[in-house]
Formats: structure tokens, C-alpha cells, sequence
């Protein structure tokens, strides 16, 4: 008997309005903190409920790679994603702490996936423009993140719905500056705490927020916007094990109104 056993996967669905930036709705899966996790055959556990989903697009937030874990798991998952979605691509931490995450950008482009690492694009979805930015996280690079990150703040237009694809939750208050304010920002890193227990809405520890972390997972408002932090997708490949935290699959839905 494992004394932790492997965890199931918990979907998670949201629907957040868009105002009049959308004319319908946009479909995004949202993947996070995969650290080479498999998931099956094919990683179909993972890709069914995307699929019955039907997405416009996929994206992956960051800690797809482990430097402890080969990569093939992350770059098959990369592949067959691309391969039935736009998909998207930003790096984490953990991609950082292998020593070649330029290497792992060429891998994940390769693999079909759109890098965004620095960038902002402008993709027409169902007759309107929407913007997807990533900034690469600021481990041993902090002056690089925030270079990317003030770009990613001047291509705010108030007319195109803006989404943001940053690792670190602990990081909010300078996501959103200035009268422009991102209308999504996805984020990971957190795990849900590790550990969740009834009485801790956010868990037990959190990279980066230690004990008891103020926010570790779930969607709250962020200025005129929201910011979503999932709970991440590892099961064995944490150095801690998850306790009454399920790996999380993030299903959004973005709806025009209000």
C-alpha cells in the first residue's frame, strides 16, 4: 500500500464575463505545474475532459519540465496538445533550474506549441482580437521579468480583452498597474498549498509564500480584472506530497456581458 496515494484529477470549470472585448464565448484550458506528470496512455486522463471541453485554446503556465524528470512526458504532452489546439507555451521556474531552458523553448516549439516568453500576440478569435502575454519567471532573472512584464503592460489596448500568463501568484500587486489593467492573469506555482485542509482555504505552504500562503489557488477579482491561480497539475513529481489537494485541470470559459 503507498503510504501517499496518486491523487485523482479534479476538473475545475469557471466562467468569467468580457464585457463588450468578446462578440462569444472563448474556450481556454489552462495547464499548470505539470512537472512531467503522466497521465495515462497518451496523457488521456488528462486530454479527455479537454476534449469533451472543446477548447479554443490551450495554454500551459509554466513547470510543464522538471530539472528531476525527463522530458518526454512534457514534450509528448506539448505535442499532442499542439497537435489538436492552438497551444501555448510559457516557462517557470523549473524549466530555469535545469540549466537549459533555452533548450526547452526549442523543444516546446518543435513540439507545435507557440512560445510565449516576452511576448504579447494578437490572435482573431470568432470575429474579435484577443491578446495573450507571457512573461518568463524571475528566477535568476528578476530584471528580465520585469522588462517583459512592463511590455506586456504597454500592449494593453482597452478595447481587446488581455490575458496574462505569469507563474508566481505571490506577484499580483505588480501585475496590475497604471488605469489598464490585464482582464485575466493565469498563474501556478503555488500547489494549492500542498497541503488543504477545511480550516485552510489556501494550505499549508506554498513556494515562495511559505506557511500559510494568502493565495494558492482559485480565482479572485484584481483590479478591474481577475486573477486565476490553479492548484497545478503534479502528483508524485513534488518534493512534498499533496494532502487533500487534487491535481487541478482549469476549464475557463469567457463570456461576452457582464
Amino acid at each position: 500500500m503507498q503510504l501517499f496515494p496518486k491523487p485523482a484529477m479534479q476538473t475545475t470549470c469557471y466562467t468569467l464575463p468580457a464585457g463588450n472585448k468578446l462578440q462569444s464565448e472563448v474556450r481556454i484550458a489552462f495547464l499548470s505545474d505539470l512537472h512531467g506528470e503522466a497521465y495515462g496512455e497518451g496523457q488521456e486522463q488528462l486530454f479527455a475532459p479537454i476534449r469533451a471541453f472543446a477548447p479554443d485554446l490551450v495554454l500551459f503556465g509554466g513547470d510543464t519540465f522538471d530539472e528531476r524528470v525527463p522530458w518526454k512526458t512534457a514534450a509528448e504532452t506539448l505535442r499532442l496538445s499542439a497537435a489538436a489546439w492552438p497551444t501555448f507555451y510559457t516557462p517557470g521556474n523549473h524549466e530555469i533550474e535545469t540549466g537549459a531552458v533555452q533548450r526547452i523553448k526549442r523543444v516546446a516549439a518543435a513540439s507545435g506549441a507557440r512560445l510565449l516568453a516576452g511576448s504579447c500576440l494578437r490572435i482573431s478569435l470568432h470575429g474579435k482580437t484577443l491578446c495573450l502575454c507571457g512573461v518568463e519567471d524571475p528566477l535568476r532573472q528578476e530584471k528580465l521579468h520585469r522588462a517583459q512584464l512592463k511590455a506586456a503592460q504597454n500592449a494593453i489596448q482597452p478595447e481587446t480583452y488581455t490575458i496574462l500568463i505569469t507563474h508566481r501568484p505571490e506577484r499580483e500587486r505588480t501585475y496590475n498597474k497604471g488605469e489598464l489593467s490585464f482582464d485575466l492573469i493565469l498563474t501556478g506555482h503555488a500547489h494549492g498549498g500542498q497541503w488543504r485542509f477545511p480550516f485552510l482555504k489556501n494550505g499549508f505552504y506554498a513556494p515562495d509564500q511559505g506557511f500559510f500562503p494568502s493565495f494558492a489557488g482559485g480565482l479572485r477579482r484584481l483590479g478591474t480584472g481577475y486573477h486565476l491561480c490553479s492548484r497545478g497539475l503534479a502528483r508524485y513529481n513534488t518534493r512534498v506530497p499533496r494532502i487533500g489537494n487534487a491535481p487541478e485541470l482549469v476549464l475557463l470559459t469567457l463570456r461576452p456581458g457582464s
